[in-house]
């Protein structure tokens, strides 16, 4: 569906870190049930830190508490320098205990942990976030990460100093019964030990917040491409659930994704997805194993000292060819008949409800309720037709449309047009159109197309934003400056086939409009043709209206091992022609919603299932010209990603009914 500028920058800027994030979160939860039975205690700005510009939230309980900081000015951008008084199972401890201040950048928070339990260990506090830890082999694996140039402390409890296994740069202390550890998070992880507790000290850059990273402690960084597309180790770290093997999860290092793992005997299977040439570390294998497969495939590890497995997956491109869309055979069919003077809406719902049930938008400013959800119409687009005898004096109608953020309507007087609101404004509009010469006497029909954009969210508590109607909210005929009753229009109107008992039960209640071909189903696979003229979107028409468009598109993409992201995706070029709103159809599947003038959304991702790779898809695109210069469509493409060699099973079809003819369709 079509979303805001903000939204859409924001999703493909930073989609994939607010994943790797909320991974990293849901991963700490996972292995803190201590946190379930915490209280949270009222936050302060001066009585756990030593800058006010910060506030902590302590959560506290029996088994571990969570000290979460955060700027006091949640919209601040800084990079702010503090340290922490926390209250311990040892007395108030400042830290860091070995010098130094930690660093809190921009929108950033942190959750620091006190007397947490880590398998048979505690650790007293750490300012590094904890990310999982697992047991295994007698020994307890950790990890904990922060970002890069960040100064960060952890202290375990009755145990020795520890040592460095691999990596620079970590200094160690006894003090106070726990052995301290200092360092300074670097690109490149590094490993300690306390016995038989095994911490790894990973990183992650903070690419959102750049401004901030250059006055970090330590490190100078800079805005470069390769600092901005760096994933540090954290975002990298899967702990996929076990199936079998005596122990509840392993870590995994490497892969884009991992799917699942099991233990078959002596054999650890680990199902992943893999977009480059990857190497895999296995952390915390299961004492009963002895061998591993990928994906189904044997391979030999390499053992690290840390007794973790290492092995090479190669990954080979493979061979994508794609049909090019504007080779295809089109065919074509007007998709508002409605304007033509032989249409007959004799079927359509009346438009007479004397009420409405929508208790915000009371009372209605019409004689009857134009409002699509008091007749069953909740989704798509809407559409109106509104009967009237001229008196030959009127020369002017104003309408009061509403649709949502982004939303579009236009007018027509019988078969000609009246005009439109291309959209980009608010979610209502009101539109004052010139009217040609009327005859007195004689019967006309006004047909108004809205579309709409979905129920709006509710923003303002206690607002009940999201009962906005959706419609016609007002109108007015004038004769030269003086309004005509109203009374004078009887309307009818119409959605989706059969409203609420919607006609696709396959594809859901959200699939279809009110459009003519959504209403007799002719976006499905196999639509009769015979009702069809030639025609390409990339020509498109040249007045407003709108057009549906559908052809055949066979795919032979390479099968099992690889998933192959395909999209399609609207391109502007100087051949394009006006404003123009398209919908997307895959095999009866409404795939996208697209506006030339507004996006920023461009490309549609379509997922195998709905796609058939290896055989025909019907495709279907409704062009609606806003206005008089008509639209074309000149570079419509079908586009792959970049194919991942994958672990899932293979992909099933969705149920997607051809089409036939419906029952009352009009």
């Amino acid at each position: 569906m079509l979303t805001s500028r903000q939204a859409i920058k924001e999703d493909r800027t930073v989609s994939r870190e607010k994943y790797s994030e909320l991974k990293l979160e849901a991963q700490f939860l996972k292995v803190s049930p201590g946190y379930l039975v915490a209280t949270p205690q009222p936050l302060s700005s001066n009585k756990y830190n030593t800058n006010s510009a910060l506030s902590i939230t302590p959560v506290t309980g029996p088994n571990g508490s969570f000290w979460v900081i955060r700027h006091t000015d949640y919209a601040s951008t800084a990079s702010s320098a503090y340290s922490l008084m926390l209250t311990t199972s040892a007395g108030t401890v400042r830290v860091p205990q070995l010098g130094g201040s930690l660093t809190l950048n921009g929108r950033d928070s942190k959750i620091h942990v006190t007397d947490y339990p880590v398998g048979s260990f505690t650790l007293l506090y750490s300012t590094a976030e904890v990310f999982t830890w697992v047991k295994s082999q007698g020994k307890t694996t950790l990890l904990v990460y922060g970002g890069v140039g960040e100064l960060h402390e952890l202290a375990v409890e009755g145990m020795a100093p520890g040592s460095v296994l691999t990596g620079s740069g970590v200094t160690f202390k006894q003090t106070g019964g726990a052995s301290v550890a200092q360092w300074q998070v670097s690109p490149q992880r590094k490993i300690i030990t306390f016995g038989d507790l095994i911490v790894y000290l990973l990183g992650k850059f903070y690419s959102a917040s750049l401004d901030g990273l250059e006055s970090m402690p330590g490190k100078k960084l800079t805005k470069s491409k390769k600092f901005i597309k760096d994933r540090n180790s954290a975002y990298n770290y899967w702990m996929p659930d076990l199936d079998g093997g005596g122990q509840s999860s392993i870590i995994v290092n490497g892969p884009h994704l991992v799917r699942s793992a099991s233990v078959n005997g002596s054999t650890l299977n680990i199902q992943a997805d893999f977009n480059t040439t990857t190497t895999v570390e296995v952390i915390a294998v299961p004492s009963a194993v002895t061998n591993l497969a990928l994906n189904g495939a044997a391979v030999t590890p390499i053992t690290t000292p840390q007794g973790s497995w290492s092995v090479s997956i190669p990954y080979d491109r493979p061979d994508i060819r794609l049909p090019s869309l504007g080779d295809l055979n089109w065919m074509y069919i007007d998709s508002l008949p409605e304007i033509q003077p032989t249409y007959d809406d004799s079927a359509w719902p009346a438009a007479d409800r004397a009420m409405t049930n929508n208790t915000v938008v009371q009372p209605f400013l019409t004689p009857v309720s134009l409002y699509g959800s008091d007749y069953g119409f909740h989704t798509g687009a809407l559409i109106y037709r509104g009967h009237f005898t001229a008196q030959g004096t009127e020369t002017k109608i104003s309408i009061t449309t509403q649709g949502g953020d982004a939303y579009a309507s236009a007018a027509w007087l019988g078969s000609t047009f009246l005009g439109s609101f291309p959209g980009g404004g608010p979610g209502s509009s009101t539109n004052l159109y010139t009217l040609p010469k009327l005859t007195a006497g004689q019967k006309y029909i006004i047909t108004i197309v809205v579309d709409n954009m979905g129920l709006d969210e509710n923003w303002t508590v206690g607002a009940e934003l999201m009962k906005k109607a959706r419609g016609i909210l007002s109108y007015s005929l004038y004769t030269g400056s003086s309004s005509v009753s109203q009374d004078g229009i009887k309307w009818k109107i119409t959605g989706n086939l059969g409203g609420e008992s919607y006609a696709d039960q396959a594809r859901g209640p959200l699939n279809e409009g009110g459009l003519f071909i959504e209403r007799q189903g002719y976006h499905l696979p196999s639509p009769p043709l015979s009702n069809f003229t030639t025609g390409s979107p990339y020509k498109g028409i040249t007045n407003a209206g709108l057009a549906f468009y559908t052809a055949e598109m066979p795919l032979n993409l390479p099968s099992g091992q690889y998933d192959i992201p395909l999209s399609f995706t609207f391109r502007s070029n100087n051949q394009a022609r006006g404003t123009y709103r398209a919908w997307l159809y895959v095999n009866g599947y409404q795939f996208g919603r697209y506006a030339n003038n507004l996006g920023p959304q461009s490309s549609f991702p379509v997922p195998e299932g709905i796609l058939n790779y290896r055989g025909n898809n019907t495709i279907g695109l409704v062009i609606w010209a806003v206005t008089s210069s008509g639209a074309n469509v000149p570079d419509f493409q079908l586009t792959a990603g970049t194919p991942v060699l994958t672990g899932r099973n293979p992909v099933q079809q969705a149920e997607m009914p051809a089409w036939s003819a419906r029952a009352k369709a009009y």
